[in-house]
């Protein structure tokens, strides 16, 4: 068992924080999630390359890592906006962000909604194959563009991405918008069986990961493993507050 996965499993035992906030629209969600077509699948090849986790792969201990710190995640449907995060650049965020939200869509009672909000710096439109395309930053900039009008397929069933966008966009702090707290506030309480993902800056040295904090659920914080100061840890855990961490995790799978 690697770091990351050894990591992932402490995350699922004792330190784990959970919090109850909003409580959503009832829906039959099981009508809804079937209504999620694909048009289109990802081999198990091409999984590989962008490096996302699916059933029957040869590491089966990170798989049912990911699938584990999903059952905590998604313990409380109220609790559905799950926001990870760093302390740094070039930690891993966009691929735990990717994988937990895989690992939630295979759930097949369950769907995923993967949200670049780092703007621009995330990985979710190049592995997804929607750079360039409209995403938060237009929605936000554009009062004609409409929320289905932002979110893509991905290749894995019952999940959907939403990128940043064009990041030319001449609104300044998209987060901090109207708009985009009307864009968290829909696709949180639209399906009661939809957990939405948030790739966000680092917490500590970003007023956009500050924002986010105030409009997410829960908090996954990923740190690369050995490089980081446990002040910096406490620091964050502090800043965050223990009602809404979910867990910290230590990676050495940083890309």
């Amino acid at each position: 068992m690697n770091k990351l996965e050894q990591a992932i499993r402490k995350t699922t035992g004792e330190g784990v924080y959970t919090s109850s906030f909003f409580s959503n629209t009832e829906s039959n969600g099981i009508e809804e999630i079937a209504k999620m077509e694909t048009s289109f699948l990802a081999s198990k090849e091409e999984l590989r390359k962008k490096k996302i986790i699916y059933p029957g792969m040869k590491n089966s201990k990170l798989y049912n890592s990911f699938r584990e710190l999903r059952s905590t995640i998604t313990g409380e449907k109220s609790n559905n906006i799950v926001m990870i995060t760093a302390l740094d650049v070039k930690s891993g965020t966009s691929f735990f962000a990717r994988n937990l939200a895989s690992a939630i869509a295979f759930d097949t009672s369950k769907t995923a909604l993967l949200v670049d909000c780092n703007n621009g710096h995330s990985e979710v439109g190049d592995t997804f194959n929607v750079s360039g395309s409209n995403g938060v930053s237009d929605y936000v900039s554009d009062t004609k563009i409409m929320i289905e009008d932002i979110i893509y397929e991905s290749g894995v069933k019952r999940l959907r991405v939403i990128p940043f966008g064009k990041i030319d966009s001449q609104v300044d702090e998209q987060v901090n918008h109207p708009r985009f707290q009307q864009l968290l506030n829909e696709i949180k309480n639209k399906y009661q069986d939809r957990n939405v993902i948030l790739d966000a800056p680092p917490v500590l040295n970003s007023a956009d990961a500050r924002i986010l904090l105030n409009l997410c659920d829960q908090v996954v914080v990923v740190v690369p493993y050995g490089s980081v100061s446990k002040n910096k840890i406490e620091e964050a855990i502090t800043l965050i507050g223990r009602d809404k961490l979910a867990g910290v995790v230590f990676n050495d799978y940083l890309n």
